[in-house]
């Protein structure tokens, strides 16, 4: 189990600054490690920029994971994700990939 927060980027930050693992490592670890299932909890849900109309190479860490996600079921590993109806967009390609993969995908108000 990993609790993260992922840090923005592009900020300045004090020299003294300390920072965790980033985002992208854990959450390339712990699907990498995955041997029965992957439950994801998350506030909101954006991997790419399609889901909120960006269209930037920054979202390539995003793109990365949603693809490792979705492989993880042709290794029998089961995944939920349960997120939130997102404020900026209720349409979310990724988690309709994520379906369409056979991910289990609950919304909540």
């Amino acid at each position: 189990m990993a609790l993260v927060e992922s840090i923005p980027l592009y900020l300045k930050y004090n020299d003294n600054a300390t920072f965790g693992i980033p985002l992208e490592q854990v959450w390339k670890d712990l699907i990498s490690i995955a041997s029965h299932r992957v439950e994801v909890v998350s506030f909101y849900w954006t991997l790419t920029g399609e889901d909120i109309n960006v269209n930037s190479t920054t979202d390539v860490p995003g793109r990365d994971i949603l693809q490792r996600l979705g492989e993880l079921p042709s290794r029998n590993i089961s995944v939920q994700v349960v997120t939130s109806v997102p404020t900026v967009k209720t349409n979310s390609t990724d988690l309709k990939i994520l379906k369409q993969k056979g991910l289990l995908v609950n919304l909540f108000l």
